[in-house]
């Protein structure tokens, strides 16, 4: 691993390596496998009916390992997430038809496609503790939580105090599994618990589901923290930093801020917030559906821009302009803007990965001066995730 805190290490300016894929569609999401150890390497993107599986190879390489095509043409995945059952990485696809699909990368066969949602499926969080469990948002404005490993919808999320449009993002507390945040068009960004509902979810893991019972989806409408005084448009990306949130709109701005939790608080300043840090972006102003990504410690955090650019910041510190910008070379496709929709960092925080517009994906690394220079052609194989195959 590189030693980030060297002073003899810098970002490197410029993509170590670039992929067109060739379904000439948007790619929305990329993600990687922060499940297994063994596959931090190991990254997925989504975009139209496809999503493809590569790994990081050093140098710069990037290779193949499968690729998946919908059997309906008319899907387009907007969020795509890594799981695992017993030992089998699980590759989790989201998108337009409303379908939360469930794909076994080692036996290369879909185990399970969650039907539930009344439209489409913006954003998908895994449980931190329990990767079976599985929450989805959702365009109907509603969140649900599904249990992967028995194959039940565990609780629905909306009433009286959920979301009133979509839901953009969501993310689960990666110490506290009981708790959840979401966040979407109508503003409001909110925190769920589910501390009055684990005998509920524990439940969902002893359900047969080849028997003749029907699993109870439980509901929940109130959540513990309600706001719309961090943004004033939509809100388009959430993160947990520890007990901190990070939320990001169309205003160039990225904020961390901590919830007033206090059960006391009255009623006039419900759902107040104390700010601790602002991020500037650049080149970000009135867009949305562009969101951030960061490694598990929170010291990279990268979020994409309207030409394509990566900017990257370390969070933890007082600096409120990027540390790194990170750019890429030509569009392949001229006519189509190079929006940077999404990124994602590797687990140790060495690789950054961004997935644009134009069909293309980009790969950084944190590199020597010494070996900046290093590029190898991308490579097409296979090897712990089995042989590429069309048909999902």
């Amino acid at each position: 691993m590189v030693e980030r805190n060297s002073t003899s290490l810098v970002w490197n300016p410029k993509a170590t390596n670039s992929i067109k894929e060739d379904h000439g569609k948007p790619i929305y999401c990329v993600t990687f496998n922060s499940i297994s150890e063994a596959c931090k390497d190991v990254f997925a993107s989504c975009g139209g009916p496809r999503a493809t599986i590569y790994k990081c190879l050093p140098g710069g390489a990037l290779e193949i390992l499968q690729a998946y095509v919908d059997k309906d043409e008319s899907e387009e995945f907007f969020a795509c997430k890594w799981s695992v059952s017993t030992d089998d990485p699980l590759l989790l696809l989201a998108g337009k038809n409303g379908l939360l699909k469930i794909l076994n990368c080692t036996t290369q066969k879909l185990e399970w496609v969650a039907e539930g949602h009344g439209d489409a499926i913006n954003d998908i969080a895994i449980h931190p503790m329990q990767p079976s469990l599985v929450l989805t948002a959702s365009r109907d404005a509603s969140l649900r939580l599904w249990n992967t490993q028995t194959k039940v919808c565990v609780l629905i999320v909306n009433g009286d105090g959920g979301h009133r449009n979509e839901v953009l993002s969501i993310d689960f507390h990666p110490l506290d599994g009981n708790q959840f945040v979401s966040c979407g068009m109508d503003n409001y960004v909110k925190i769920w618990s589910l501390e009055d509902m684990v005998e509920d979810v524990e439940s969902s893991f002893h359900h047969n589901s080849n028997g003749a019972t029907v699993f109870a989806t439980k509901f929940l409408g109130s959540p513990k923290f309600s706001s719309y005084k961090v943004h004033y448009d939509y809100v388009d990306c959430v993160r947990f930093c520890g007990d901190l949130l990070l939320t990001k709109s169309v205003d160039e701005r990225i904020y961390m801020w901590r919830p007033d939790l206090d059960p006391e608080e009255p009623i006039d300043t419900k759902g107040h917030i104390h700010l601790v840090q602002e991020l500037e972006l650049d080149d970000c102003a009135k867009i949305w559906f562009v969101r951030f990504a960061m490694d598990r410690e929170c010291r990279t955090l990268a979020c994409g821009t309207k030409s394509g650019t990566v900017l990257v910041y370390d969070p933890l510190t007082l600096c409120r302009r990027p540390v790194a910008k990170l750019k890429r070379g030509p569009s392949v496709l001229k006519a189509v803007a190079p929006i940077a929709r999404q990124t994602a960092v590797s687990p140790d925080g060495d690789i950054i990965v961004s997935c644009c517009e134009d069909s293309t994906i980009w790969r950084y690394d944190l590199v020597s001066k010494e070996i900046s220079s290093a590029a190898t052609k991308p490579k097409a194989g296979a090897q712990a995730y089995g042989t590429a195959r069309k048909g999902v």
